[in-house]
């Protein structure tokens, strides 16, 4: 792997559930976490995660959190009005491209 882009990334289905239905055994009901928090010390290539600020369906904080747990090296960008499908109407190709550009060696 020469590289890692995250778009729109949560730190678990577990935590994400939580968030949307607080009300619920979400931890019961789950075959897998998918906890990405976990895993991501294990990544030995530069990390970029992407996100909008407005994506209602993963809050920015999620990425956020496994941006901080992410090994180095790592970059994340954060699009103001961007939500959860709309990144490269808001310069996400660019973004990805120049990081690429940067840290992969061919």
């Amino acid at each position: 792997v020469a590289a890692l882009v995250l778009e729109s990334p949560f730190t678990s289905i577990e935590a994400l559930g939580r968030y949307h239905y607080p009300f619920l055994p979400v931890a019961l009901v789950l075959r897998d976490r998918f906890d990405a928090a976990s895993a991501i010390a294990e990544v030995r290539a530069p990390i970029l995660v992407l996100h909008g600020e407005q994506d209602e369906i993963v809050p920015a904080k999620f990425a956020r959190a496994l941006f901080e747990a992410a090994p180095e090296p790592k970059e994340a960008w954060f699009a103001p009005e961007g939500g959860h499908v709309d990144l490269r109407e808001h310069g996400a190709f660019e973004v990805v491209a120049d990081f690429l550009r940067r840290r992969v060696r061919l």
